[in-house]
């Protein structure tokens, strides 16, 4: 079980170079988790590319479709939310 955050699979999805196909082999064959707002998160960060003329639109567009066919299980943050707010003094939320 592997749990990602938008970053992975932003890169293995946009990303030619040596940090992308890393990422995309350590997905490769695994089940993998993230929290339900990775989805938001994905897409944010694809608008940024394209608005920041890192990716063209066409690339950031097949990279949200591949992303939406990812075996990706999304699991709920709401019932964590206690437990977050608990560690705010030692990590971000995120």
């Amino acid at each position: 079980m592997i749990v990602v955050d938008a970053s992975v699979p932003v890169h293995a999805l946009t990303n030619k170079e040596e940090l992308g196909k890393k990422a995309k082999e350590r997905m490769a064959g695994q089940r993998l988790y993230a929290p339900d707002v990775v989805s938001l998160e994905v897409t944010h960060t694809l608008r940024n590319l394209v608005l920041g003329k890192k990716i063209v639109l066409g690339d950031a567009e097949l990279a949200r479709q591949t992303f939406g066919a990812l075996l990706l299980e999304r699991v709920p943050h709401w019932p964590y939310m206690g437990r977050i707010w608990e560690l705010r003094d030692n990590y971000s939320v995120y």
